[in-house]
């Protein structure tokens, strides 16, 4: 969870600078529906069984609520730090313009490399093993913590690279469930 809370904190810190430089007149792609998900927060739109099937069929617990700067979060573990499962949703903290500054931002920060995942939202980007998610005015993030994929090694993909792949069916229920 420390990865995500890094990944979080150096996104938080550019939010308040790119805010800070001006608005964008885009408007919004997500519907007027959103606002029921707004008032129920993440874990309306990630359920504890998206995160056990995710998790391969382990048994989670009630979810965790946070906060963390602009971003409501959602966790549900198993009670180690081995599985789980974080949903992050802000909303109105970037448009679709300062969304790619702030991730490039966030992984020059980093020292690592924002890569882009297509297939999902508006524009996605993977950080550290963490899938970013833009879709109108809704940031999304999704964590998934769990042991490595052979079949997903044998193929190659780091494991960076495979807890994004892993997130990948959370980000499309949970868009879905924005609608």
């Amino acid at each position: 969870m420390r990865r995500l809370g890094i990944v979080v904190l150096a996104l938080a810190a550019l939010t308040a600078l790119l805010t800070g430089c001006g608005g964008d007149d885009e408007e919004s792609t997500v519907p007027a529906q959103a606002t029921a998900a707004r008032a129920r927060g993440p874990c309306a739109l990630v359920y504890k069984s998206d995160a056990e099937e995710i998790l391969r069929r382990r048994t989670l617990g009630e979810p965790e609520r946070q906060t963390v700067g602009p971003f409501k979060s959602c966790i549900y573990s198993d009670g180690t730090l081995s599985n789980y499962v974080r949903v992050q949703v802000g909303y109105d903290v970037y448009t679709q313009s300062t969304f790619d500054d702030a991730m490039e931002a966030a992984a020059e920060e980093l020292d690592i490399e924002a890569e882009r995942v297509s297939g999902v939202g508006d524009k996605a980007y993977g950080l550290a093993g963490v899938l970013w998610v833009q879709k109108g005015d809704v940031t999304l993030s999704f964590e998934v913590h769990m042991p490595v994929d052979t079949d997903l090694e044998r193929q190659g993909y780091s494991e960076q690279r495979q807890l994004v792949v892993a997130a990948m069916p959370l980000a499309s229920k949970a868009l879905e469930r924005l609608r």
